[in-house]
């Protein structure tokens, strides 16, 4: 498997759609944008790993984070049924240490599915990192609509409670993203892309919390409430469509990387 990437790329991007949608590496010509749509933490940790270990020179991690990767990221889907991410992480898998394996052991497809996957490595392995890849459709009205509905129902409340419930197996492997990278010497930044009026929808207390509890090297990059020229921009609520990917991927290249170290960031939103 060949891990390298190009010396003039120094920032690495990992997580899931919110940023392989939307961080336009062509534009971003120091980035890489190595994230994969659905991926959970667990699966990034070990593609995380072999990069840094073949690329010293990447400095910063940026880390898809937010509330929207707790609560689009719930133990349940993810240990509903584990052959729903074979053909999505087969090869994350190969590279997990017997811990990370664990993890994929819930239910009676366990032995089957690590027996194809101990195939594959002797057959098949390859790094397949994905990265970048532009959105073209738009869902923001229909996602509107659903998420008023569900603002009728009482809405969406993440607590920390809730958090470190519904979502363990982030918030384990979200840990686990920051010591690799302490351990590096690298830095880590928890990035959030801009998002369509999601303070309306969600309260983000519960993720405020969790931050406080985070390691002190981490750093926070907070978009979520930048204001793009038009809702247009939006594929939904959450995700960045081909024409906002490439407007927030120019204004990071013009502006910069705004990240505070994390207890700054809580500062500021008077936690």
């Amino acid at each position: 498997m060949n891990f390298k990437v190009p010396e003039a790329r120094h920032v690495l991007v990992v997580g899931n759609s919110q940023t392989q949608y939307c961080v336009d590496d062509e534009i971003l010509d120091t980035w890489v944008n190595l994230s994969r749509n659905g991926e959970f933490y667990l699966q990034t940790l070990p593609n995380l790993r072999e990069v840094l270990k073949h690329n010293p020179h990447i400095d910063t991690v940026i880390v898809s984070a937010g509330l929207s990767s707790f609560k689009h990221y719930q133990d349940s889907s993810f240990r509903k049924n584990p052959l729903d991410f074979f053909h999505h992480v087969q090869d994350r898998m190969l590279l997990s240490t017997p811990e990370e394996l664990e993890e994929y052991k819930v239910n009676e497809y366990y032995p089957f599915l690590y027996t194809i996957t101990s195939g594959y490595n002797l057959i098949l392995a390859r790094f397949t990192p994905e990265g970048y890849r532009p959105l073209t459709d738009n869902y923001l009205l229909k996602d509107i609509m659903k998420h008023e509905e569900e603002m009728k129902k009482g809405g969406y409340e993440y607590t920390l409670e809730r958090i470190e419930k519904d979502s363990s197996l982030q918030v384990k492997y979200l840990n686990k993203i920051i010591e690799e990278c302490k351990k590096r010497n690298v830095k880590c930044v928890l990035f959030s892309i801009p998002e369509y009026k999601t303070d309306y929808f969600y309260a983000k207390d519960g993720y405020l919390d969790w931050l406080e509890k985070a390691d002190t090297s981490v750093l926070v990059a907070d978009y979520t409430n930048l204001e793009l020229p038009d809702s247009t921009y939006y594929r939904d609520i959450v995700h960045l469509n081909q024409e906002g990917a490439q407007y927030f991927s120019r204004y990071l290249k013009e502006y910069g990387l705004r990240a505070l170290p994390v207890r700054e960031y809580l500062q500021q939103n008077g936690h």
